[in-house]
């Protein structure tokens, strides 16, 4: 049997929450999460307040996470966020959002599907260089708001 990897995400949870989680709580919790085992842990982002202001805090929350073995996985929606989340030795992750969806990828990351194509193409680069991994996530294969074509089969289409 292969060994099974869960990756936990409280980043996506926190985000979306309508008032800003204090700091203390956010580091209470992930503290929490860290000793279970976890082979990732999901914790932060490294997008724009403007675009994710309950994560705004996320190097404030690092600088207080207790040590693990856990692997910590920051998002990030272009090069600016990748760079300053390679500058953490303690990050050994960079998520990015990617969608099927032309609208969804635009909303979400405010660049087209062929601009996302090349900064998935920046993005390895950068993790190259800094020994870092690329964990690219792929959505809108289970539905689209946008009335845009989607299918379980188009997200596993674009991961070969």
């Amino acid at each position: 049997m292969k060994r099974l990897l869960i990756t936990e995400c409280p980043r996506d949870a926190m985000q979306g929450m309508p008032t800003f989680i204090p700091t203390s709580l956010k580091v209470s919790y992930l503290n929490r999460l860290l000793q279970c085992g976890f082979e990732t842990l999901d914790f932060g982002s490294f997008v724009s307040a403007k675009a994710i202001p309950q994560l705004q805090d996320t190097t404030e929350v690092l600088a207080q996470l207790q040590p693990s073995a856990t692997k910590l996985l920051a998002i990030v929606a272009n090069e600016r966020g990748a760079q300053e989340a390679c500058q953490y030795e303690r990050i050994s992750i960079l998520g990015n959002p990617f969608s099927v969806s032309e609208q969804f990828q635009l909303r979400n990351t405010n660049s087209t599907i062929e601009q996302s194509l090349h900064r998935v193409e920046a993005l390895v680069r950068l993790c190259d260089e800094t020994q870092k991994e690329l964990r690219v996530y792929l959505s809108m294969g289970f539905g689209n708001p946008y009335q845009e074509t989607w299918s379980p089969e188009l997200v596993c289409s674009w991961s070969e």
